[in-house]
C-alpha cells in the first residue's frame, strides 16, 4: 500500500512539473492582462485604438488601398467605407468607389458611383446631385477645362453647368483626373482612424485574456488552461499534505 501511494505521489509530482510548465506561458499572459486590465482608466486604454497590423489581422480588419486625388493643396480620398475624407477629415458619405474628384474656384466636385458630391473648399457638403436632376448615367471620371466641370459618362464627355443643372456634350479632348498616391503622414493618420477606430487597447486584452482574439479555439484553450491550472493547484495540495502527514 505503501508502494502504490509513493508511486501515486511520484506520478502526480511528475504530471505537476510538465503541466505546469507546459502552462507557464499563457499564465504568464493571464497574470500580465490581468494586471494591465484592472489599471483600465489609469492607462486609458479605452481611449488608445489599436494601430498594429498584426493585431489588427486576427480581427479581418484587412488594410485597404486608398483611392485619393489631389483637389488644389489639398487630398480627397476613400478607404472602401461609407465615407470620403478631405486630408484626415471625414467630409461626407459615399457608398461606392470614388471615382473622381477636381477642384472648381468655389468648390470641390466629388463622383462616388452615380451620384457627385459638391463641397465647399473647407470640406462642408453642399449638395448630392444624382440621375435624378439629369445627371447621365454610366459615370466613369471627372474632369476640368478651364475651370468648367466635365464629366465622362457611358463613355462621353459632358460639360456640367451646376447653376442650371445643364449637361451638354463636349465636344473637346479631355481625359479624367488620375489618381494619386497620398502623402505618406495623410494615409498614415487615416488608416489609424479606418481600422482602429473600434478596435482600444482595452477590447483587445479583454479578448487576449479570455482566448476569443484567435476565435473559438482560442476560448477552448484557455478553458483547457483554466482546467490544468486547477490540476496542478490539487495535485500541489495533494503532495504537499501527503508529506505533511508522512512527516508527523
Amino acid at each position: 500500500m505503501v508502494v502504490v501511494k509513493k508511486s501515486l505521489r511520484q506520478y502526480f509530482l511528475r504530471w505537476h512539473r510538465r503541466i505546469g510548465v507546459l502552462i507557464a506561458l499563457f499564465l504568464l499572459v493571464l497574470a500580465v492582462t490581468g494586471l494591465l486590465l484592472n489599471h483600465t482608466d489609469q492607462l486609458s486604454l479605452s481611449d488608445r485604438s489599436v494601430t498594429s497590423d498584426w493585431w489588427l489581422s486576427h480581427y479581418n480588419i484587412e488594410r485597404p488601398e486608398p483611392v485619393a486625388y489631389q483637389v488644389g493643396q489639398r487630398w480627397l480620398s476613400h478607404l472602401g467605407g461609407h465615407y470620403i475624407y478631405l486630408d484626415e477629415r471625414e467630409v461626407a458619405f459615399c457608398e461606392n468607389t470614388l471615382i473622381g474628384a477636381v477642384q472648381l474656384p468655389q468648390m470641390i466636385v466629388a463622383a462616388c458611383g452615380d451620384t457627385l458630391v459638391l463641397l465647399t473648399t473647407k470640406g462642408e457638403e453642399i449638395e448630392r446631385i444624382g440621375s435624378s436632376a439629369g445627371l447621365p448615367v454610366g459615370l466613369e471620371g471627372l474632369g476640368n477645362d478651364d475651370n468648367a466641370l466635365l464629366l465622362l459618362a457611358s463613355a462621353q464627355w459632358y460639360r456640367a453647368d451646376l447653376m442650371s443643372m445643364q449637361f451638354t456634350p463636349y465636344i473637346g479632348s479631355a481625359k479624367p483626373v488620375g489618381r494619386q498616391a497620398l502623402p505618406a503622414d495623410i494615409e498614415q493618420q487615416l488608416l489609424l482612424v479606418f481600422r482602429g477606430e473600434d478596435i482600444h487597447w482595452e477590447r483587445l486584452l479583454l479578448d487576449l485574456h479570455s482566448g476569443r482574439l484567435f476565435g473559438f479555439s482560442g476560448v477552448i484553450w484557455m478553458d483547457l488552461v483554466a482546467f490544468m491550472l486547477i490540476w496542478v493547484a490539487a495535485s500541489g495540495v495533494w503532495s504537499w499534505a501527503v508529506r505533511l502527514k508522512r512527516s508527523s
